[in-house]
């Protein structure tokens, strides 16, 4: 077990997003540990250890902070579950928003891959099922208002590797990273592009007033 802080990431700063949503997804700490190559974790077995443990409980109280959201829940399974539909909510409601606005065919495919059914074979069942799409986004919320209150949460289709939609997301947006990205970074850039929504949505609420 390595003892030296260098030998590990110890804050979102540091943290690339891969091993972030590694141990979302698995709850293994082994992710924390730096290694050569992805490959390496393969041969490391389950870690549990106080110092990894306090580590990653103040990577997800910054996690919460940079995205502006108290996470209320006491379970780590919970917790990992929460801040995985955090992710997920702010991305796919952004682009949700933008398509009332505007069409644009990288933010509805994306949403399809992300398994919202988006019909463009007429305008007026686009509109039909982007409105269904505005209502299932909210399904992240509901989820992470279930934790919080200890409900047991309606099932849903499991999505895909979030690592995996994250970067297509940011390819989407004409943001160039690499696989290293850090945790710091994704939440810099998705700011980025939350506020270039926004000012779209802003100027399209405009000119059609006009």
């Amino acid at each position: 077990m390595p003892r030296r802080s260098s030998r590990l990431y110890t804050s979102c700063e540091t943290l690339p997003l891969w091993n972030f949503f590694k141990v979302v997804e698995t709850g293994d700490l082994k992710f924390l540990l730096r290694v050569n190559d992805r490959f390496d974790y393969e041969k490391i077995g389950a870690v549990k250890d106080k110092r990894l443990a306090d580590i990653w409980e103040s990577i997800e109280e910054d996690f919460s902070r940079m995205n502006n959201i108290a996470v209320k829940v006491s379970n780590d399974v919970d917790k990992r579950k929460l801040l995985m539909h955090l992710s997920q909510y702010i991305e796919e409601q952004a682009m949700i928003r933008y398509l009332f606005i505007k069409t644009d065919m990288k933010y509805i495919n994306e949403l399809k891959l992300r398994g919202y059914k988006l019909d463009g074979s007429s305008k007026e069942k686009y509109w039909e099922s982007l409105n269904v799409a505005a209502k299932r986004v909210r399904y992240h919320l509901s989820f992470m208002e279930s934790l919080q209150l200890k409900l047991k949460p309606k099932d849903r289709e499991n999505h895909e590797n979030p690592f995996d939609q994250i970067m297509a997301w940011l390819a989407s947006n004409d943001m160039k990273v690499d696989d290293n990205i850090t945790v710091k970074r994704y939440i810099e850039l998705k700011k980025i592009i939350n506020n270039r929504i926004q000012a779209l949505n802003k100027n399209g609420r405009r000119s059609n007033r006009t």
